[in-house]
């Protein structure tokens, strides 16, 4: 469904001016988003459950952490 509402609002963009689109880096996004997403659904039969989930908690810590650093910086 989510792939829909996008594809929606991008046919819909064009109408309405305003920036300019790279549609080769959307199409080289939009190819490497595709590749990891058949990896990962590939390699998630092959994992448990239990890794997975402390793999995306550790990913999200992460990903908190850089946030977390890359704000204070902007408040220095």
């Amino acid at each position: 469904m989510a792939s829909l509402i996008s594809a929606v609002a991008f046919a819909a963009r064009p109408g309405h001016g305003g920036l300019a689109l790279d549609r080769a880096l959307i199409g080289v996004f939009t190819g490497v988003a595709v590749i990891g997403a058949l990896a990962g659904g590939r390699a998630a039969g092959h994992a448990s459950p239990q890794r997975l989930s402390a793999a995306f908690t550790l990913l999200i810590i992460l990903v908190a952490g850089c946030t977390l650093t890359r704000s204070f910086r902007g408040l220095l």
